[in-house]
């Protein structure tokens, strides 16, 4: 019995599969933007949300983007105050300008050739406003 327990093949296991991201602007086998160019990722929570709710979202993209040299992250926090009593005009124009001071703070105003909103719900009001 022990040789013929031996003699067997190990099972054979699947290789493993690495993660990839596949997005609709990002061409294949090469980076999406020119070099020394950034990709700003914003991200905008819903109603009575704050900065932290999509930071699972923010993580798992990171690790999945095929260039990470290139992409940047603002987590929004400037309307957690105020999604229950502003105006969209005025979270929209808050989101605005904490944009704009990010970019400045991050020397991002002249590398930043692409700025994506990843919204949650009332966010993407937000966003759009």
């Amino acid at each position: 019995h022990q040789a013929a327990r031996s003699a067997r093949a190990a099972p054979a296991w699947p290789e493993p599969v690495t993660p990839r991201l596949s997005l609709s602007w990002m061409p294949s086998g090469r980076s999406p933007l020119p070099p020394g160019k950034h990709h700003l990722y914003v991200f905008v929570h819903g109603f009575h949300g704050n900065a932290l709710d999509l930071r699972g979202f923010r993580n798992q993209l990171a690790l999945l983007l095929p260039d990470k040299s290139c992409a940047r992250f603002l987590m929004s926090s400037s309307n957690e105050d105020f999604t229950a009593t502003s105006s969209f005009e005025e979270m929209g124009e808050n989101l605005a300008n904490e944009v704009r001071a990010f970019l400045r703070s991050e020397s991002l105003d002249q590398s930043a050739a692409r700025v994506s909103f990843v919204c949650h719900s009332f966010g993407s009001i937000i966003a759009r406003a």
